[in-house]
């Protein structure tokens, strides 16, 4: 075999990937990752997928195009449309209630804003003007927008119309993925707490507490998978469409990633009635997932290793390896 040249170093580099698959939603046993069918299974990141209301089409963020964009594709055929295409990034749509209009986060002005145009892309506009950081919209009906402010001073769940007034403070503390109930009524969202991430919900009208958490335990991801040596409580919860249970990210006893559905009884622990409902297999990462309108499909972006042989020229001092043989 050739050796590589003076100053050529030939490494393997493990890059993490994220393609999105389709699962069944049922009420019996759990759907493993080798059930139903991948819709992407490329190179790209394509992570935090939406249906539209109608449940043909489904939204989801990828680097696909180079840079951070929303792409449409239908579940049946898996034609591809690109609904935004900026520099910026663009992430974590949401649909309203009505499907005529699409939110997201993007970072085009400077900064994290909440952005809404229409369900095909078109008239994008700036709809918040949190100042810093507001990500992860969620629209409930009635033309109302939630989401998640980062900036000091601003931190929690902000509500304001769709036309962009009427902003004020919901639920206020550190809180990410805000997430409106199919009736309106409530809002879920992820508050980090010690060793754990918690899901609680409020009202959306007015974000008084309804007694009811789930608890998710962090978990360590190694640096050799490519992703963080901190820990982490990966997901995004979605309600169940009748509202009366709610899908999440959590972890198995043997620390696999994987989704849960928890019945949504106020005042009630339901963990007990906690159920499986789609695992991780081998090193895939369950990551983020979107719910079907009809509750039976569910769409999960898996996180997994890519490694690549990469070749470095030019490396200074570095002599050529020495040559074997006879």
């Amino acid at each position: 075999p050739r050796c590589a040249a003076r100053g050529s170093v030939v490494f393997t580099a493990v890059v993490p990937r994220q393609n999105l698959r389709e699962q069944p939603l049922g009420g019996g046993e759990a759907a493993s990752a080798d059930s139903g069918r991948w819709l992407s299974r490329g190179t790209s990141v394509d992570r935090q997928p939406v249906y539209t209301p109608a449940g043909d089409r489904i939204v989801f963020s990828s680097s696909r195009g180079g840079d951070l964009d929303l792409w449409s594709m239908s579940p049946t055929d898996r034609s591809l449309h690109r609904l935004t295409e900026d520099p910026a990034e663009d992430w974590d749509p949401a649909f309203t209630p009505d499907g005529a209009h699409l939110l997201w986060s993007s970072n085009r002005s400077g900064h994290f804003e909440v952005w809404v145009a229409e369900a095909d892309g078109r008239a994008a506009r700036q709809l918040s003007h949190d100042g810093n950081d507001a990500e992860n919209p969620t629209a409930a009906p009635g033309g109302w927008v939630l989401y998640s402010s980062g900036t000091p001073g601003k931190r929690g769940i902000w509500r304001l119309r769709l036309d962009g007034s009427g902003a004020r403070l919901l639920v206020p503390g550190v809180t990410v993925h805000p997430e409106v109930s199919p009736d309106g009524r409530y809002v879920l969202y992820h508050a980090p707490v010690e060793e754990r991430e918690e899901i609680r919900v409020a009202r959306a009208d007015d974000g008084a507490p309804v007694p009811f958490t789930i608890a998710i335990p962090f978990r360590n991801l190694p640096v050799s998978f490519g992703l963080s040596a901190l820990p982490v409580a990966v997901g995004r919860a979605r309600w169940r469409p009748d509202g009366q249970a709610i899908l999440f990210v959590g972890l198995m006893a043997d620390g696999r990633f994987a989704v849960f559905e928890q019945p949504f009884v106020p005042g009630t622990d339901t963990s007990a009635a906690r159920r499986l409902v789609a695992l991780s297999e081998g090193e895939l990462i369950t990551e983020s997932l979107g719910v079907a309108p009809d509750g039976k499909r569910l769409l999960v972006s898996f996180i997994e290793r890519a490694p690549n042989l990469v070749v470095a020229e030019g490396v200074p001092d570095l002599p050529a390896p020495a040559r074997g043989g006879s």
